[in-house]
């Protein structure tokens, strides 16, 4: 049976949007566990996420001026143009920034110079869309794989479920390069996105509480 595109664009503000409410209540749990355990990666960590969620609020407002400018209500280009670069450049600055939480080694220079080339892709990217969502895959892959290190060397099962939670994520956007070919796909996208940041945000409160006991029982 035929999936109506227009169900599934339509739809897709509400699952953005409550990607971006489990965004920030990460951010929260986020926030909580850096209290426990502070570490410089935190700072990382919690600026990312919170770009992040900061970012899925001008893709829902790039998508929702989109439905507008298809109904009565005009909204100019430019608008929508402006919109879109703010939440691609800040979600692969994001992504970046959770990339260094992992990353053994940090160089400020190669810092600066990453961040300007996120801008740049950023900007290329709302007329080569899919350059976006493969930059980011990259990224995603560059995560997954200091995961893996780490738990090839520790077995934490805590790493085990980032793994998982981040191959979701990677599966996702790697999704979204086809989606001017079906509908369905995009709103498979979607779907598989928001389940990995459901994931993440499990994992934190599983990690959060986790140190919260260990803390307890310490001497």
């Amino acid at each position: 049976m035929a999936i109506s595109a227009s169900i599934i664009y339509g739809n897709d503000i509400f699952v953005d949007l409550f990607s971006a409410i489990v965004l920030i209540m990460i951010c929260f749990t986020a926030f909580k566990f850096s209290k426990l355990r502070k570490r410089k990666e935190y700072s990382y960590l919690i600026t990312s996420l919170l770009l992040l969620a900061i970012s899925f609020i001008f893709k829902i407002f790039t998508h929702f001026s989109v439905y507008l400018t298809t109904s009565d209500i005009i909204i100019t280009k430019n608008v929508i143009f402006w919109m879109l670069l703010i939440h691609r450049v800040l979600s692969l600055i994001a992504f970046y920034l959770l990339y260094l939480v992992f990353a053994q080694k940090k160089q400020s220079l190669i810092t600066i110079f990453f961040l300007y080339l996120l801008l740049i892709i950023g900007y290329v990217t709302n007329t080569i869309y899919y350059v976006f969502h493969i930059t980011t895959f990259v990224i995603m892959i560059l995560i997954i794989e200091r995961m893996y290190k780490s738990f090839r060397k520790h077995h934490h099962k805590k790493t085990k479920f980032m793994i998982i939670t981040f191959t979701a994520l990677a599966i996702s956007q790697l999704l979204f390069t086809f989606t001017n070919r079906n509908p369905l796909i995009y709103g498979t996208a979607e779907f598989i996105q928001f389940i990995g940041y459901l994931l993440l945000l499990l994992t934190f409160k599983v990690i959060k509480d986790g140190t919260k006991r260990k803390n307890r029982h310490s001497p």
